[in-house]
Order: C-alpha cells, then structure tokens, then sequence
C-alpha cells in the first residue's frame, strides 16, 4: 500500500504540475524563513552557553538610589568580588573586568593600532571563565603581573608568522609580556575582547567601574546569597553611605540570562532583547503557516478531482484512517520536496542574513545533528499543518455522492477556504502597518532636530594633555571652523555626578544629575542655542576654573526660573563626609537637546568646565574638502603624537548607531512582509485559476450573451476583493495595538495616523486585485466555444 501511495502521489504531482508548484515554491518560501529565523533565535539563546560552569556564574549588579534617583547599572566597587569571596563560602571564586570606554592604544615594533576589545582582568579569569588557549597555560597564562594574553586574530596581526610568545605589547603606555594565544572563541558572548590583561587599577568602594562576577557551589546558593547582599554592603560601606545619601542594593543576574534580558546602564556590551526572539518566532510561525494555508486552500478547492479516487478506494475496501494516511502522506512528501528547495534558499541568502544581522550563522548538517533533526521537523510541522484539514475533508467523502457527482463537490464548503484567506492577509496587512511605521518612526529619529548639529563633526579619542598639544595646530586651518574638547560625545554613556546649589540653604540634598566636562568652545561647536545667560569663555579667568552651564531640564529640576547669581558645586563622598570638587557660576542656560537617543525623555545635565577629564576632541569642519582635512588632521597628529595612532569618526554616524537595532527591525518587517504577501499572493493565484476553471462554462454563457471582458473579470475578482476588505477590518486594530506598544520604548515617536493603515490595507488589495484579475482576465478571453466544450 505504501508503494501505491507513493505512485499515486508522484503522479498527481505530475499531473497537476502548476498546482503542485504553486505548493512546493510557498512552502519552500515560509520554511527558508522559519529556517532562517530559528537558526538566529537558536544563536541568541546560545550566548555563554559553552562555559563549563555557566549555571553556577552569576554577574554582580547593582541598583543605586542617589538623591532621589534610581539607576540600573552593570558596574560594581573594586574590593566587591574578592569581599564576597572571604565573606561567604558558597562564593567559589570571583573575577572582575575593566574597560577603556574608548579604544585603547596596542602597539610593538612593527605595528600600531586603535584597539577596542581590550579587557583588564585577574589573574584567575580562566578558573571561571571557559576560554580556550590555543598557545600557553590556563592556569599561569595570567599569573605573572603585566602579562596578556591575546587572540590568533590579533596575533597575525601584530606578528604575522612569528611566534608571539614571549614577545611584548604596548596597552595603554604600558608594556606587557604576551604568555597565552586565545582560540578565536565564538561570537555568542557578552564578554567580546581580543585582549585579556592581567592589570586592575586598584580603587575603593566608592569608585563604581569593575564589572564582578562569581563562581557559586550550586545554583541554589544564589538566591540565599542575594538575601544577605543588603547586610554585606552595610559592613562594607554602611558608614559612607550613610553620609553621602547614597543607597546601594546589589542583585545577582546568571549568566545565560544576561545577553538577552540585561539592560542596565553601563554594559559591558550591547545586548540583544527576548522580546525581538519572541517577535520573529511568531513571524516564522505565521510564513510558514501562511504557505501550509495556501497548501489546505488548494487541495480542497480541487477536492472534486479526487473525489472519485477517494469513492473506488473505499468501495473496494479502504476505511478512513487508510485515506487519512494516505493523503497526509502526499502533504510530507510535498513539505520534503520543498525543504530541498528551501534549504537551497537559505544556503544563498545566508551569506547576505549574516552580513545584515552581524553574526555567523551556519547550516552545520554533519558536525550538528539537531541541525538535521530541526530541518525535518519544520518539514514534518509543514506536511501535517497543511495536510490534516484536506486529509480529514477528502476522507469524508460517501462514496455513493461523490461517485454520482462531477466537479461540484469543490465549490462546497468554501466558506473554510474564505476564512482562510481572509487570515492569510490579516497576517500580510500586520506586517505591511509594521513596517509603514517601523520606517516612518525611523524616518522621524533621523530628521528630528536634535538641539545640536551633528553634521560635518569629526571626533577623535585623545587624552587632556595630547589635547594642549594638537588643538592649537590645528585650529588655524581654513578648513576648521571650531575645536572642543569633552568627556563624552554625545549619544554614549554619560557620567552622572553630585550637585548641588552652593547658596540655597533650602537645598540641603544633593542632586545626582548627569555631567559634562568641556571646554570653553564646546557650545559654539556643537552648535547648541544659549538661551540665558552666555557659553564659556576663555578669556574670562573664572571659567578656567570652574563654571555651569544648565540645561532647561535642569533649571526645571532646581525649580529656578533665572540663572542669575545662582552659584553651583560639585561633591563627592569621601569616608564619612562630601567634599567640593569644583565650586563657581552658573553662568547660562541652553535649550534642551538631545544629548541621548530618542527613548529617553530629556534628562537634567550640566556642562561645565574645571576639574574632570577630556577623552575627546570635536572638530567641525567644513564640507567641500572633507579628505584634504583629514589628511591636514592626520599630518599634524604624527607631528605632535608620534606614538599613537591617529583614530576618528564622524558624530553624526555614531550617533545614528543609537538606533541600528530599529533600522533593522524595520528591514526584517519589510523582507517578512514581502514574502508573506508573496505567499499570499501564491495561493491567491492558484485559488483564483481553479475557481475560474470551475465557473468556465457559466463565462462561455455569459460572453454568449453579451458580457464584456471587464464585466467578467469584475464579476471573479468582487469575493477575493471583499475577502481582502475583511481581512483589513480584522488586521487594524490588531497593528495597531502592536505599533502602539512598540512605540512606548520611544519618548519622541511619531502619531499613528489613519494613512499608514488605509495605504496598507490599499496595497494588499491591490495586490491581491493584481494576482486575481490576471488569471480572470486570461479566462474572460477565452473562446466561447471552446469554454461551452469543456469538460
């Protein structure tokens, strides 16, 4: 029986090749885009997975209430770990990592570089860590003070073919032995570096810039562990704390977890979001349900063409179940055919979903048996979704009807197939809306004005003193119209620091706001609008040592109405009392700008000069010799820094980097909604030609009597029209629920407007008009004749 099913399926893909094409290309379709999206949903569930120990290694992070504001962040004290360590025995072992905010500077003889994947760390990061050496000791590799151990990647790069063991590198100004060669380790983890060095700035417990990890005996330490945390921080710090104000309560986070449900300020690394893996599970889930729809519409529709095969089997003996298998069986063969096509797909789009998504994704057929098992169940998934309803509808057939009947048994029932269609394009419209709004939000991040002018900004990393040197040499040029130095850029990570009004005996409380430290030409360079008072200026001696400059925010915040003779300091804890670090003249106001993305509501800030730390130069250049510039730049930087290499970026490109996730958000919906809408389209085209030849007596007999072809075509696109007119109904309010969600984590968004819905739901009507005219229009011009013969 099997083999005679297995004849009859090929020969009824034979026969009907169209339709079986039709099939074989939308289930290819939907499975390459499960396939596709598993293979990224599987990779990010994967991050730190690979360590040894992972369910016992827990990050260390703390929420800080200061002044009246909370704050998430990733980042500890210097003597937290090892303090856990003494402290608890459930706490085996505790590694810590520090990183430069910028680029760090790697050097030897031969070579010098910018480098970004620098981590300082202890000496036992492998004890806890799982991070494979393919050169060197695991166990020493770190032990000796300065010593580093590097990636094969960088090792090429810095000594070719030598060996780099035993050789030196130049981190920072400082030189260190090179004692272990890293295996080039695997993408899927948050901790990215290629440097380890076995160098930690010693600091106290006030000085918040380590990220601390542990080892624990078990699982089941953790959250006895995080009950006692409020006690250990009171014996540590409880005297400070309680004279600065300061509240510290730190929680444990695990470590697989940390990738895809951590969003604190200050992570190590950009992390993904579990909310995006559940938004393309439920994509995939609906392409491919898209194409086994169109599967179920086509073989019910033809339903009558096997009518009378199902009414011979079962007279000559065959029950229901026997038919059930059988045509279940056509449906997994037909999902196994399309698999082939659809693994060709993704091997051909890979290369491209990687170089867009910035990951290394691969179809590991022979190294990973999952891979093989995961392909034929989304192809067992596909073969059953979409035979079992024709299975259990063909089955049903009595034989005594369908063996009397001809080709009516078809247009029965269609109510089913209505609905089904109906769901197709409720699915297609969803993704249409999402991605009209995803790009017009994105359209609104990238021409709002932002309070500053980012353009024609060029930014270099530079230390305060090589700021001294290189600023004067460069300022003269014609091409530069002004030069700044800052502590930040904006769009990062900012600082946030204590203030308070130094003359207002009602402000007994400091405030922690965020800070900028600049130079006095920061707000002519930026181009940001002074609306108080004046900016910075260096012929004014009391602003080399210390002025403010508030943002409206700000002046909100302080509940001031003037910045006139308002005087300002900045603290600091220091054991059990606040010192001043700077003290002068809030000496103007500034218009609030947008000094962080768009998701973020416009927060206090305060820029000032005096005390602090420069880490970046901005230049403003102008735009009609932009390479001319930079060489001028990168001459006179060899001339006043010979030791380090020149690096650059232009502000406005970092600073559209903030919203990289939601440009490709917004591709994603665009791609999935072409396909689901090509899907769609699909079926709607095999629907339509079946419906057409089963009405192709009743077109004859209508052009006899005098129908025009536009009548005729009309008359068999009106249902799919008004099916699409439905399926709009049902899909708004659905988008819009979505949208509206989506566009909470923006504090500047766009309003849904009544367009974006009405053009998505025009343009799936379109389409489908598109698809269903064509196929009537082909049957309108047939021979009256001919169609009256049919049979």
């Amino acid at each position: 029986m099997i083999k005679n099913y297995l004849t009859v399926a090929i020969r009824n893909i034979a026969r009907n090749k169209t339709f079986s094409a039709i099939n074989i290309l939308g289930l290819a379709i939907g499975m390459a885009c499960c396939i596709l999206i598993l293979l990224y949903v599987q990779d990010e569930l994967s991050y730190d997975q690979h360590h040894e120990h992972a369910d016992r290694i827990y990050r260390v992070a703390e929420e800080a209430h200061i002044a009246g504001q909370t704050r998430r962040i990733a980042i500890t004290s210097f003597p937290m770990g090892p303090a856990l360590v003494q402290d608890y025995p459930t706490v085996v072992n505790a590694v810590r990592f520090y990183k430069n905010d910028e680029k760090t500077p790697v050097a030897n003889q031969q070579n010098q570089f910018y480098e970004k994947g620098v981590l300082f760390t202890d000496a036992n990061v492998f004890q806890v860590f799982d991070f494979p050496l393919s050169k060197g000791d695991p166990r020493t590799a770190l032990q000796e003070p300065h010593s580093i151990v590097l990636t094969e990647e960088m090792a090429r790069k810095y000594f070719g073919d030598q060996d780099p063991m035993g050789q030196t590198l130049s981190v920072d100004g400082k030189t260190f032995k090179i004692t272990g060669i890293l295996e080039n380790h695997t993408h899927n983890t948050h901790l990215q570096f290629n440097f380890l060095v076995s160098s930690l700035r010693h600091s106290d417990w006030v000085d918040h810039s380590y990220y601390t990890y542990l080892l624990l005996q078990d699982t089941q330490a953790a959250d006895e562990l995080e009950t006692e945390l409020p006690n250990f921080i009171e014996r540590h710090m409880g005297e400070q704390l309680k004279a600065s104000g300061i509240q510290f309560k730190p929680f444990l986070q695990p470590l697989t977890n940390i990738h895809l449900h951590s969003h604190l300020e200050f992570e190590i690394s950009s992390n993904g979001d579990i909310r995006y893996i559940y938004l393309f599970l439920v994509i995939a889930l609906f392409v491919l349900v898209l194409a086994c729809i169109n599967f179920m519409n086509l073989s019910t529709a033809r339903s009558a063409t096997r009518s009378k095969e199902v009414g011979m089997r079962k007279v000559v003996g065959a029950n229901r179940m026997q038919l059930i298998r059988q045509f279940i069986g056509e449906s997994i063969l037909l999902a196994l055919l399309a698999l082939l096509f659809a693994v060709v797909l993704v091997e051909l789009s890979l290369p491209a979903f990687n170089t867009f998504i910035q990951s290394e994704l691969v179809l590991d057929y022979t190294g990973n048996w999952n891979v093989l098992f995961a392909l034929l169940g989304v192809a067992l998934f596909a073969g059953l979704l979409s035979g079992i309803y024709p299975a259990f509808f063909l089955s049903a057939f009595q034989p005594v009807e369908v063996l009397k009947s001809t080709m009516k048994r078809g247009l029965k029932t269609s109510s089913s197939r209505k609905t089904l269609v109906v769901f197709q394009f409720v699915i297609s419209i969803v993704l249409i809306i999402g991605t009209v709004v995803v790009y017009h939000q994105s359209d609104y991040i990238k021409n709002k004005k932002l309070g500053f002018n980012k353009k024609q900004v060029i930014v270099i990393p530079i230390d305060r003193q090589l700021a001294k040197q290189y600023k004067p040499t460069i300022s003269a040029h014609a091409a530069i119209l002004n030069v700044s130095a800052s502590s930040t850029v904006l769009g990062r990570e900012i600082a946030a620091h204590l203030f308070r009004p130094s003359l207002d005996l009602a402000h007994k409380d400091a405030s922690l706001l965020n800070v900028m430290h600049v130079d006095h030409e920061f707000i002519q360079t930026l181009g940001i609008e002074v609306l108080e008072g004046r900016a910075f200026s260096e012929d004014i001696g009391s602003d080399r040592n210390g002025a403010f400059i508030l943002n409206e925010a700000a002046m909100r915040h302080f509940g001031w109405t003037s910045c006139t003779n308002q005087k300002f300091e900045n603290i600091y804890p220091e054991g059990d009392k606040l010192n001043v670090e700077v003290q002068g003249d809030v000496i103007g106001v500034v218009r609030d700008f947008h000094y962080k993305s768009l998701h973020h509501e416009i927060e206090p800030l305060i820029i000032m000069t005096g005390g602090g730390w420069i880490d970046y130069l901005s230049i403003r250049i102008r735009s009609d010799d932009i390479a001319t510039t930079l060489d001028f730049l990168k001459t006179q930087w060899r001339e006043v820094v010979s030791d380090t290499p020149f690096d650059y970026f232009f502000l406005d490109n970092d600073y559209d980097k903030l919203y990289r996730t939601e440009k490709q958000i917004g591709t994603l919906f665009g791609l999935f909604s072409i396909l689901a809408i090509s899907v769609a389209s699909l079926g709607l085209f095999g629907l339509a030609s079946f419906t057409a030849q089963l009405r192709i007596k009743e077109i004859g007999i209508r052009k006899v009597l005098g129908a025009s072809v536009s009548n005729l075509v009309l008359m068999l696109s009106k249902e799919f029209a008004l099916l699409v007119g439905i399926a709009n109904l049902i899909a708004w309010p659905i988008a819009y629920y979505a949208m509206h969600r989506w566009l909470q984590d923006f504090a500047y968004r766009i309003d849904l407007e009544i367009w974006a819905f009405v053009w998505s739901g025009f343009l799936a009507l379109f389409i489908a008009l598109t698809t269903v005219s064509y196929q009537a229009w082909k049957v309108a011009r047939t021979n009256p004749v001919d169609a009256l013969r049919y049979e």
